[in-house]
């Protein structure tokens, strides 16, 4: 296992080194950061591994952090996952083990996050964003915001921006925060989603701005809506 995976908290099993081949760190670097995904996964084997030692395996990974995946139905999954900050970068690391007749094999997925910074503009115009937690990166793209808010096919856009590990309480400061800033509840479609909408000028223009806050069994997810009022 990568020296660099350990040290960002993805352990690898006892005893056990993978197969030669299986693990290309160049490879895995010039993928994981592509701009046609920021995504990769890997099938590791391991010779004579028992079944024992891949359920101490599994269990050492979820002393670690990682969790079972859930399906759609909302039962986990043979899928566990967590997010890892790997050579300073962030990661949603999922390890899934999978049935072979002659070796022990593990498939390692890895999609890549960078760290988003909020937009001085939206934050000058009565925009705030949550305390202490920044968006998950290409949650804020200025350059297609701007493109799409002044396009004469609508002049409207919105993004799902997710936040890592913001409690509910921190949410729900949130919605406080934005109350505070003139921001008013209206009716959601969703029973259990929070929508808030406010009229703000940013950058000098005028917008119709909605924000919603959306449930989502891994990360605190908000979608956040502008219309442009030219």
């Amino acid at each position: 296992m990568a020296k660099i995976w350990q040290d960002g908290g993805l352990s690898a099993p006892d005893k056990y080194d993978a197969i030669v081949g299986a693990i290309d760190l160049d490879s895995w670097n010039e993928d994981i950061t592509s701009a046609w995904g920021g995504s990769l996964y890997m099938y590791i084997k391991y010779l004579g591994m028992t079944d024992a030692d891949t359920d101490k395996y599994i269990t050492k990974l979820k002393t670690a952090g990682f969790r079972a995946v859930a399906g759609w139905n909302g039962d986990e999954t043979d899928e566990l996952y967590n997010y890892l900050f790997i050579d300073g970068k962030l990661y949603r690391v999922a390890v899934e083990r999978r049935e072979n007749r002659e070796l022990m094999e593990f498939v390692y997925k890895f999609k890549y996050y960078e760290n988003g910074i909020w937009p001085k503009t939206w934050q000058d115009g009565g925009l705030p964003a949550p305390d202490k937690y920044d968006a998950i990166v290409g949650a804020i793209d200025l350059d297609s915001w701007n493109e799409d808010i002044t396009s004469a096919w609508g002049g409207s856009s919105y993004m799902y921006i997710k936040y890592l590990v913001i409690t509910a309480d921190d949410a729900d400061k949130y919605i406080a925060k934005l109350k505070t800033a003139g921001f008013t509840q209206i009716e959601s479609f969703w029973r259990d989603d929070v929508e808030l909408e406010n009229n703000l000028f940013i950058d000098g223009k005028s917008y119709r701005v909605t924000i919603e806050h959306r449930e989502n069994s891994e990360i605190t997810e908000f979608l956040y809506k502008f219309k442009y009022n030219p």
